[in-house]
């Protein structure tokens, strides 16, 4: 061999003499400060000469590394698709080939890493230089973004069914709660329409999650003190977890604010403290904690899945089964589950991904069969003073009137419901299937219109704008927004934050009462559902 098996010089490469020297110097200069892992092997595979980063990825020195070969420090997988590809290098196909796998450390720790091979002709020698690039980071992004991917592709699904099961649950909502209250004297069948009710009423919720797993649900979002969410909830995990679990919350003081909306933040925390308990059949140990952490480059936050920042960090811990690399791989995947029939609806995972990510977070996980798992929730932290209390809309008694009530809607049953209940509260009704229609109406009808209530998404004619269009003949007219579609379709359409939006499916005394209290200039809740 042309260099002695311990030697540190790398082999001159050709190139024209009055530049050897300089051109050696900086080809060594190159090699040695290269950020990717580079060597120089010989025929039989073993390393000639290696530069500090190939050290430092595998955990070996110099003259360490000469006395080994790819076998020594890659996977069997990984030496059997190279051996093939490198006996054709050797049989003079020089073209530079790739392959990726896993690779070991001195101390047995396994990376990822992409290895590239190429022949390197010096002084009438051939050799190899490899090259082994640590692409473990690489691949934790490239599975978020196809994890987001999915999840996008997952929820525009949801978005337009949820649009058609919230006009059916709307319909049947409204019809079930008008016989609840028909039927008083008759508890039978009270009981069974109040039954339909319930179903009803938990299909909405259903609907909810699929849009919140999707990070299309319609939220608010405000400065929320991640302590108080985390605080609030204790009574509500008594009631969730056995006593066999021996629950315990820190909470780190002055951790900041996250713009977020309260309800889904306890949703998220519900959800990690009951799939913890299932994890623990047997009993255990559920840790809480809350804390802020700051990244300062992209490098630190990319462990993480983020970006640089401040972050906010909820941390839910377990001392459970815990999960194999496979399970941990797919638990963000709606409707996986490892529960047993009829217990999980593989929906809880899924659905704090989305709303995690929907803040501008990320969710971090690890886990190791027999020693539990640990999830924790990353939110950036926002310099805002945080709200205190969220205020609530009051219920008040449903309240008629005489006013004249333009309707738009272009779904029959639920412009047919939508009809009845006004006109059981003493409203007059004029009714158009779409916008088009609804100025035919407006412009047939003499008298006064107190407001319209009207779909948002509908052809011809959207809402929005047909309110536009009527305002100017009819000034002052009020306006309730309705629709089954998710935010991000209805956004387009241009639909005001002041304004009045009812999200479907919602029940007929929202309706009325919404309608009452914008009629009669009372504060009323802008975005309101179910």
């Amino acid at each position: 061999m042309l260099f002695p098996r311990r030697s540190s010089a790398l082999p001159s490469l050709p190139v024209q003499a009055p530049m050897g020297r300089a051109a050696d110097a900086c080809f060594r200069a190159a090699f040695d400060s290269a950020p990717i892992g580079m060597a120089l092997v010989g025929h039989d595979g073993q390393f000639i000469d290696s530069n500090p980063r190939l050290r430092a990825l595998l955990g070996y020195d110099a003259e360490e590394l000469q006395q080994l070969t790819l076998a020594d420090v890659a996977v069997p997988d990984v030496v059997a698709r190279d051996a093939r590809r490198f006996s054709e290098l050797l049989a003079g196909r020089p073209g530079p080939y790739e392959v990726e796998g896993r690779f070991r450390h001195r101390n047995g720790e396994e990376f990822s890493g992409r290895l590239t091979t190429a022949p390197v002709t010096a002084e009438g020698d051939a050799f190899a230089l490899r090259m082994i690039e640590d692409v473990t980071a690489r691949q934790r992004l490239e599975e978020q973004l196809r994890q987001a991917q999915k999840m996008d592709a997952i929820g525009r699904l949801a978005g337009g069914l949820a649009h058609d099961f919230n006009n059916l649950l709307t319909v049947i909502k409204g019809y079930s709660e008008g016989l609840v209250e028909d039927l008083v004297g008759h508890q039978q069948w009270q009981e069974d329409a109040d039954a339909i009710r319930e179903a009803a009423t938990r299909a909405a919720a259903l609907t909810a999650q699929l849009l919140a797993f999707g990070r299309k649900q319609q939220v608010t979002r405000e400065p929320i003190d991640l302590n108080v969410v985390v605080t609030g909830v204790q009574v509500l995990l008594k009631r969730l977890i056995p006593s066999s679990i021996d629950v315990r919350i820190r909470t780190a003081p002055d951790i900041g604010a996250v713009m977020a909306d309260a309800t889904q933040l306890e949703q998220v925390l519900i959800n990690l403290a009951v799939n913890a308990r299932d994890a623990m059949p047997r009993g255990g140990v559920l840790s809480l904690q809350t804390a802020s952490v700051d990244f300062e480059d992209d490098t630190a936050a990319a462990h993480a899945g983020l970006k640089a920042g401040s972050y906010v960090v909820l941390s839910v811990s377990d001392t459970g089964e815990g999960m194999d690399e496979a399970t941990r791989s797919r638990i963000f995947e709606p409707f996986f589950t490892t529960k047993g029939k009829g217990v999980g609806t593989g929906l809880g995972l899924a659905t704090v991904f989305g709303i995690v990510q929907q803040a501008g977070g990320n969710v971090w996980v690890y886990s190791e069969v027999g020693t539990g798992t640990t999830f924790k929730v990353y939110l950036p932290r926002v310099d805002a003073p945080v709200v205190t209390s969220v205020p609530t809309l009051r219920p008040t008694a449903a309240k008629g009137g005489d006013e004249t009530i333009l309707l738009v809607e272009d779904q029959d049953a639920v412009r047919e419901l939508l009809v009845t209940t006004l006109s059981r509260m003493g409203y007059r009704v004029l009714a158009a299937c779409d916008g088009e229609e609804a100025l035919a109406v407006s412009a047939a009808h003499a008298g006064p219109i107190a407001a319209l209530i009207t779909d948002v998404v509908m052809p011809r004619l959207s809402g929005p704008d047909l309110h536009r269009r009527l305002a100017s003949s009819r000034a002052g007219i009020k306006v309730v927004f309705m629709s089954g579609y998710a935010e991000d379709h209805v956004r387009p359409f241009a639909v005001d934050d002041g304004t009045t939006f009812l999200e479907k499916p919602f029940s007929p005394a929202l309706l009325t009462r919404t309608l009452r209290a914008l009629i009669d200039c009372q504060p009323v809740q802008k975005r309101a559902g179910h």
